[in-house]
């Protein structure tokens, strides 16, 4: 098997490694449900997100609930950094 490889170019990993096809259903549903869950508690991110359905019988790991989270647009709305500085381009009255 590596002598083949060998002459194809081709590491002799990808061999041993078969992916798992992903089932359409599975894949519709769960985004399904990070909608539902994004517009009742839109202030979840993917860590909250992860444990959210995990309750509901779908075990995501956390980097798979953020590429689901990316694909389908869903960002947490909370307040970011530097909320409360004070705009330069404006005057202070002291």
């Amino acid at each position: 098997m590596s002598r083949q490889c060998e002459l194809m170019d081709l590491p002799h990993t990808i061999f041993y490694h078969m992916t798992k096809p992903v089932q359409d259903e599975d894949l519709v549903e769960l985004i399904a449900q990070l909608a539902s869950v994004s517009s009742i508690f839109w202030f979840y991110g993917s860590r909250p997100i992860r444990y959210w359905l995990g309750d509901r019988g779908y075990h995501v790991n956390r980097p798979r609930g953020q590429r689901l989270m990316f694909t389908v647009a869903l960002a947490a709305l909370y307040p970011k950094r530097n909320l409360s500085q004070a705009n330069q381009s404006q005057e202070m009255y002291l």
